[in-house]
């Protein structure tokens, strides 16, 4: 890890959970932390990489909530915010994990690791769900109900610590018998689904024993209205080797006539109790804002937590920009940083807002601030921008500060991030080349080629992944473009160096000179494989691309089935193939088909081979019947 920048961090490190007990303390939690020179103490700021789900039941004239499971849990989240951005990953049930509700609710048991799913549907099998149990209009029969973590038929996005309550409004008929049937079945429950973001989550402080204790919010802002209330969450680390064995307990409010206007109490007196609630009572109807405060302690430690009313003529209590930091490579490129406006920001839109770019040393002029690509949310205090860095092209590393200015009445708020660009070039391209008799032919880019061909598995048609056919090695080879300011060096992955030849293999660092690598693989092979290459740079940064070696890639030509009806022929197809018996078989289960019914017919295109044993067959378009009588039936499908 000590080689890889902050950004290749957060895309290797990832937290991975399979087991259907379902998640509990502890929770995966990372954070992010810079100790100044100056002192040996830092404050450390965790968040939990789970999204937590709660549920409430509202429709209790007719239904009595029991149970609820998690289903359809990613399996894999990355530990650090990657934002739009979730790894491959399989999922699971939490089948042996059923929360017993409690007055009607399910609070602070269920977790599952963060998940986007664009169009979801209430019988799909990616969609993050819940299984509830329950007995309906008085039976003493418990039955299930499946419900998505997210508006019904709407998009998902479950974010890593982030809280979603689940509220049912009413229940239209029995559910299902058992938990599988629920799953499978359409919605019988209404809801709503209400969600916050709990990214104030405390920073831990430390006793003289390792005893740790946090806070999920030090500073809590109500607006002018009373009556209002904040749940906090209260996180004890007990010592190996001297734990505090008392309980925590909370302090009186302190400040002139606090207990007045707020209160501050435990939710309940049990030793396993983790929350807190506070509350403000009367509306300030003042001109000026109410502040208290009280103390959280457990042991030796002691947290102060804040409390603020304001009046009804305040706006924003503080401005919070996410990320605070940007850095660019030398090509430049566009982020997006996010504008979080904090406290009564009622009325406040981006005409409001003024981003301006403060240049350190003589460089000037390379920023570009303008409208994000996330739409705003101004009920949530929510502004996007994108910062564009122009290409860099002379001198040492170069700095700005990029500030946002907010206006409205009388008031003036500001915040800073700082912006880096650096001079090291790390530039990588991958070009395709097919073979045309006994010359190659330009085919441009490889990403864009191959996201034309059809039949591919979706994982395996990306930008990184590179691909030669089983039975004509020769057919495709790739010149890998590099720019480097700094030595580097291409190696096979494990178990894949005998099959790829890389020419030239390493090269010397210079920004301003392209080096060309041609790769290709070395035989033929007989069943396929998958595999990969990286390349690494003298600091040590890798940048890897896959590698398959699997099926054959043909036009399919102009061709007409038994009806006499012209099949397309203006796509490249990819076709699986598999060894039985000594020959190469054409793989029924992935081959591309005619429609999606893979009822109308198969194909192949590679003439005098093993694949197909009917003559018909050989580079033309062939029925269900002769795909029967060519190929072993699809349940002998089996690789070697």
């Amino acid at each position: 890890m000590s080689a890889k920048t902050y950004e290749e961090a957060c895309e290797y490190l990832m937290a991975s959970y399979t087991q259907a007990a379902g998640m509990g303390a502890p929770l995966a939690m990372s954070a992010q932390a810079t100790k100044a020179a100056s002192t040996n103490a830092v404050h450390i700021n965790f968040k939990r990489r789970v999204a937590r789900i709660d549920v409430n039941n509202s429709a209790v004239s007719n239904f009595e909530l029991e149970t609820v499971q998690v289903w359809n849990a990613r399996t894999r989240g990355y530990m650090f915010d990657k934002v739009g951005n979730y790894p491959d990953s399989d999922f699971c049930h939490y089948k042996d994990q059923v929360v017993n509700a409690v007055n009607e609710k399910v609070e602070a048991k269920l977790y599952a690791f963060p998940n986007s799913v664009d169009v979801t549907d209430i019988e799909d099998e990616v969609t993050t769900c819940l299984i509830i149990g329950g007995k309906y209009a008085g039976s003493s029969t418990t039955t299930y109900y499946r419900v998505n973590v997210c508006p019904a038929a709407s998009q998902q996005l479950l974010n890593a610590n982030g809280s979603y309550t689940i509220n049912i409004t009413k229940v239209n008929s029995a559910g299902e018998d058992t938990e599988e049937e629920a799953y499978k079945s359409p919605l019988k429950m209404e809801y709503e689904i209400n969600e916050w973001d709990d990214s104030f989550l405390g920073i831990y402080v430390f006793d003289k024993d390792g005893n740790g204790l946090g806070v999920s919010q030090r500073k809590v802002i109500f607006s002018e209205e009373g009556n209002q209330s904040v749940e906090l969450e209260v996180f004890t680390l007990k010592s190996a080797t001297n734990p505090i064995t008392e309980n925590w307990v909370l302090g009186g409010l302190q400040g002139a006539n606090a207990s007045t206007y707020f209160s501050a109490d435990r939710n309940s007196i049990s030793d396993d109790e983790n929350y807190l609630t506070v509350t403000t009572l009367i509306d300030n109807a003042t001109l000026y804002d109410r502040e208290a405060t009280f103390d959280v302690t457990w042991g030796n430690i002691s947290i102060p937590i804040n409390l603020t009313q304001l009046n009804p003529n305040s706006l924003i209590s503080k401005i919070s920009l996410l990320p605070d930091e940007l850095e660019f490579e030398k090509p430049g490129g566009t982020q997006e940083i996010c504008v979080n406006l904090q406290g009564n920001f009622g009325g406040i839109g981006r005409e409001d807002i003024t981003p301006v770019a403060l240049y350190q040393g003589s460089e000037s002029d390379w920023l570009t601030l303008g409208p994000g690509t996330t739409p705003d949310s101004p009920a949530l205090g929510l502004f996007y921008f994108n910062v564009t860095a122009s290409e860099y092209t002379t001198g040492t590393n170069r700095l700005a500060d990029i500030k946002f200015v907010v206006t409205q009445g009388d008031l003036i708020a500001t915040a800073q991030a700082l912006v880096r660009q650096n001079n090291m070039v790390r530039e990588v391209a991958i070009y395709l080349l097919e073979k045309s008799g006994t010359d190659y032919e330009y085919r441009g880019l490889a990403s864009e080629y191959f996201s034309g061909v059809k039949g591919f598995d979706s994982e395996e048609d990306m930008s990184d992944h590179l691909h030669f056919a089983i039975m004509a090695p020769d057919q495709f080879k790739y010149q890998m473009k590099i720019k480097s300011s700094m030595d580097w060096e291409v190696s096979s992955t494990i178990g894949t160096s005998s099959n790829l030849r890389f020419s030239p293999s390493s090269g010397t660092g210079d920004a301003n000179t392209e080096s060309i690598v041609e790769i290709t693989v070395t035989s033929q092979a007989d069943s396929g494989w998958d595999g990969g290459f990286y390349i690494e740079y003298e600091n040590g940064v890798q940048t890897e691309f896959i590698v398959h070696q699997q099926g054959a890639f043909k036009k399919l030509g102009e061709y007409t089935n038994d009806s006499n009806v012209s099949v397309e022929s203006d796509h490249i197809y990819y076709y699986g193939v598999f060894k039985m018996n000594k020959k190469l078989w054409l793989d029924r289960n992935i081959g591309a088909t005619v429609g999606q019914d893979g009822i109308n017919g198969y194909f192949t295109n590679v003439p005098d081979s093993d694949i197909p044993s009917d003559p018909a067959a050989k580079g033309v378009y062939f029925t269900r019947a002769q795909a029967d009588k060519a190929c072993p039936p699809a349940s002998a499908c089996l690789k070697e």
